[in-house]
């Protein structure tokens, strides 16, 4: 049976920025980002035609996109640099909050910098993917409850990074 393209298309298209910005986050540098973002969606219509919907596909593309930074993280060994590349993924709202945008999304990484990998991960499916727990917990391979508990830490864990940010 010949996969769907327009299909395919229209997820890429509506959660590619989520997932690209996922990626971003978890490598740390544009370029490894990019590559990893070509490789999770040649991976994933290079699949999609036995894709067996038995959730939502937006969390099977988180799966493959987590899978895939790990594999490279193992791979070359690196420490993720501080910040993310200065083009990273949030478009400013406006000039007059450029300002003040730049200095957040630095808090926010340098505060991101702060999480183990788990609890990054669950993080990142959560904000930028919108993943529900019980997807993030099958993406990650963990229990409901663990997924809920790295979550919390997480979320600890940037209240005190961020504490003197205003929201």
């Amino acid at each position: 049976m010949e996969p769907d393209r327009l299909e395919f298309e229209r997820l890429i298209e509506r959660h590619g920025p989520g997932l690209f910005s996922f990626l971003l986050y978890r490598l740390g540098r544009r370029e490894d980002a990019e590559d990893a973002y070509a490789e999770v969606v040649m991976k994933a219509w290079a699949a999609w035609g036995t894709y067996q919907e038995t959730g939502r596909a937006q969390a099977w593309l988180f799966t493959i996109a987590r899978r895939r930074a790990l594999d490279l993280a193992a791979a070359r060994r690196w420490t993720v640099p501080l910040l993310p590349d200065a083009e990273g993924p949030s478009p400013e709202p406006g000039p007059e909050r450029e300002a003040e945008g730049g200095y957040a999304r630095e808090r926010i990484a340098r505060a991101l910098t702060e999480l183990t990998p788990e609890q990054k991960d669950v993080f990142l499916m959560r904000e930028y993917g919108g993943l529900s727990f019980k997807e993030i917990a099958a993406a990650a391979g963990c229990p409901l409850s663990t997924a809920l508990g790295r979550m919390r830490d997480a979320v600890l864990k940037l209240r005190v990074g961020l504490g003197d940010l205003d929201a």
